[in-house]
């Protein structure tokens, strides 16, 4: 499996917290995901250009994740 992920970063969002803290949120969401799924990923970060953002490139072989059971 190969995936790419495009995260939009707006130019002036460190100077909004709330679309800043979004943003890093969505990007650790997406990071986390791909790990929990056993996936190796490169992050590029493009933050100079007119449109910054973040790209995310997956791949490898999808790992089930365990279904824990609960403890009564």
């Amino acid at each position: 499996m190969t995936g790419r992920y495009l995260i939009y970063t707006p130019w002036a969002s460190w100077q909004d917290q709330k679309r800043f803290d979004a943003n890093w949120h969505k990007f650790l969401a997406v990071c986390r995901s791909l790990d929990g799924d056993g996936l190796a990923y490169e992050v590029q970060f493009n933050l100079t250009s007119e449109n910054p953002n973040v790209l995310i490139t997956a791949c490898g072989t999808v790992k089930p994740r365990r279904v824990q059971s609960r403890v009564r």
